[in-house]
């Protein structure tokens, strides 16, 4: 029996059959209007979207991948910022907090970390 496992972009469909070992992929194209909400908090961040299905769905889709490579899956990851000496980004969230804690002192004075750092950013004014 084949499966048919949906990109929730509408991108790529794969069809794999579990009987004869063989996978097969196409691209699709299709013009959806997306919506998509970002919560950029001091301690943590994430984000979900959705699309406007014609059928009337309301699915939401929201990234569980959040520190996948340090052995968690959650739908946020830490608000940290991880820049490199010329100030241009490194890494952010689990990467960027895993990446400054495994620097060496000297290294540690060429690279800036941010963390819960997002009520600056709100002006007085």
């Amino acid at each position: 029996m084949a499966s048919l496992d949906p990109d929730p972009f509408g991108r790529n469909l794969s069809l794999f059959d579990h009987n004869l070992r063989f996978q097969r992929s196409c691209t699709i194209k299709q013009e959806r209007d997306v919506v998509v909400a970002i919560d950029f908090g001091t301690s943590s961040s994430g984000f979900a979207f959705s699309f406007n299905h014609k059928d009337g769905s309301e699915e939401i889709y929201m990234n569980r991948a959040w520190g996948r490579e340090q052995g968690y899956s959650t739908f946020k990851t830490p608000t940290c910022l991880l820049l490199n000496q010329q100030r241009e980004f490194k890494k952010f969230g689990y990467e960027a907090a895993e990446k400054y804690a495994e620097l060496e002192d000297a290294e540690d004075r060429s690279f800036y970390y941010f963390d819960h750092f997002k009520m600056m950013l709100y002006g007085s004014e």
